[in-house]
């Protein structure tokens, strides 16, 4: 990088490249960026890094260090769902495979908005084969509001939307159709073998650290540990 202008009102340009680094345990081959500094505003150009066969992270972000203020886009291309989560510090070994999202970035550094979309054509939940998943979510004054977060199992279909606060509370709505049972028993960790299609009500509530729920449903030729049945219905409620 090079330093010029004047000690009262510096100018930076400078450029990242780096090679075969790893954090929180993913491999990144390289690393890669443009940024520059002048008259109080922070500026990175196509800032971010390769993960995997062809996965790519980029980032454009304007930065106003007097008024915090932040402008920019997120560009991430064939990510590894589990590789992501492990960047981000959350554990992850019930959703897998390759997304395809963009963010548009906004707000403050004290309190950022984003408005994201993204695609995952095709993975597992619970290592049960979905598709065609869509998300579109926002995030605004430290609440994420899922719009929506559907897509496809089988011949049935899945939605997730709702608020969730970022110090905790929950309003989450699940509905889902003719899914295999099996895919939302294991998991809930249950490792009992489960066959049978089922259909789906939840919310939860409460929040992060305590929620609570409430499920209703109804699974049809089913069956569990060799047992079968026609139809089976019941209703629960999750307090912590």
């Amino acid at each position: 990088g090079h330093v010029t202008g004047f000690v009262s009102s510096p100018i930076f340009d400078g450029t990242l490249d780096a090679k075969d680094l790893t954090l929180n345990g993913v491999s990144i081959p390289r690393a890669y960026g443009h940024a520059h500094y002048e008259g109080g505003m922070i500026s990175l150009d196509r800032f971010g890094f390769l993960q995997g066969d062809d996965g790519s992270y980029d980032l454009e972000l304007q930065a106003d260090t007097v008024s915090h203020a932040l402008t920019g886009n997120i560009i991430v291309q064939n990510a590894d769902l589990t590789n992501l989560c492990a960047l981000l510090k959350q554990k992850n070994d019930v959703v897998k495979g390759m997304m395809n999202a963009t963010a548009i970035v906004g707000g403050t550094a004290e309190n950022p908005s984003l408005d994201v979309e993204g695609t995952m054509a095709q993975g597992t939940i619970a290592d049960y084969d979905v598709h065609g998943i869509e998300i579109a979510a926002k995030l605004e004054d430290h609440v994420l509001s899922i719009t929506t977060c559907k897509g496809l199992q089988g011949d049935g279909t899945f939605e997730l939307t709702g608020t969730s606060a970022l110090d905790g509370a929950l309003d989450l709505k699940l509905t889902a159709r003719d899914i295999a049972l099996g895919m939302f028993t294991k998991a809930a960790g249950l490792k009992t073998d489960v066959i049978g299609t089922a259909n789906i009500d939840a919310t939860l509530s409460g929040n992060i650290s305590s929620p609570e729920g409430q499920i209703a449903l109804t699974a049809k030729n089913g069956g569990i540990q060799g047992s079968t049945f026609d139809t089976l219905t019941g209703e629960a409620k999750l307090f912590h």
